[in-house]
């Protein structure tokens, strides 16, 4: 586990540049010449789209959910409002019967 508090300082072997091969495995090397294979501002747009796409699915499927249930709703209202018609008014409430 490494402590913050015990690593120390830079020290001048490191700033200068290693030539063994051991020394560049271990200390930060930047390529020069190469290329960038996608640019930051892609990968953000790209990112943020991604995301937004995503939030735009789970507002369709909850959106879904929300018409499902209302539907079943009116229906439950519809056959509570029938059988109170049918068969009197306290027909729909549990226990009524026993009244």
């Amino acid at each position: 586990m490494l402590r913050l508090a015990a690593l120390p300082g830079p020290s001048p072997a490191a700033s200068a540049a290693p030539t063994d091969v051991g020394d560049r495995s271990t200390t930060f090397q930047p390529v020069e010449g190469g290329t960038e294979h996608r640019s930051g501002e892609t990968l953000l747009v790209a990112a943020y789209a991604g995301l937004w796409a995503l939030l735009l699915f789970w507002v369709v499927v909850q959106w879904t959910k929300q018409t499902a249930l209302s539907r079943r709703l009116d229906d439950l209202e519809g056959a509570i409002a029938r059988a109170e018609a049918a068969g009197g008014k306290d027909a729909g409430r549990p226990g009524a019967a026993a009244d």
